[in-house]
């Protein structure tokens, strides 16, 4: 019978830190706004980052996060030939401060480029045959 009361305190709680997230949001747009206004075009090019020295893309805090469901052997492969193969190449060719949503971002458009391939490892790990058409590779 209590309990209503303790949903009401929870959705004002709720209320409040909507609020006070719309109000944050809403102040570093307006900075972010002043800021590209108040730069000139000479300005920004001189502020460029280096693709050798930065991530492809920054981190944002409104994208979409999300977990990701692997075997613990399919991890320990990924971290593996990430950290003694693709960080290896990408050090050989310059390629420094590698962020791990860049690494997450290249294994989806590796995945959304190569569909057949990611057919044949989910019929695989069924155990199931895999058709000669996804059988190449």
């Amino acid at each position: 019978m209590g309990f209503e009361d303790l949903d009401e305190a929870a959705g004002e709680q709720s209320k409040d830190k909507d609020e006070d997230s719309t109000a944050e949001t809403t102040t570093s747009e307006t900075t972010t706004e002043i800021d590209s206004e108040t730069t000139t075009g000479h300005e920004q090019e001189s502020e460029q980052t280096d693709p050798y020295e930065e991530p492809a893309f920054p981190f944002v805090q409104g994208d979409m996060q999300m977990n990701i469901y692997a075997r613990k052997e399919t991890r320990e492969a990924q971290e593996e030939t990430q950290k003694f193969e693709v960080d290896r190449i990408l050090h050989e060719h310059g390629v420094k401060n590698v962020a791990g949503r860049e690494h997450h971002d290249a294994i989806f458009r590796m995945a959304a480029d190569h569909p057949e391939l990611w057919a044949r490892y989910i019929m695989e790990a069924r155990g199931l045959d895999i058709p000669d058409d996804l059988n190449k590779g």
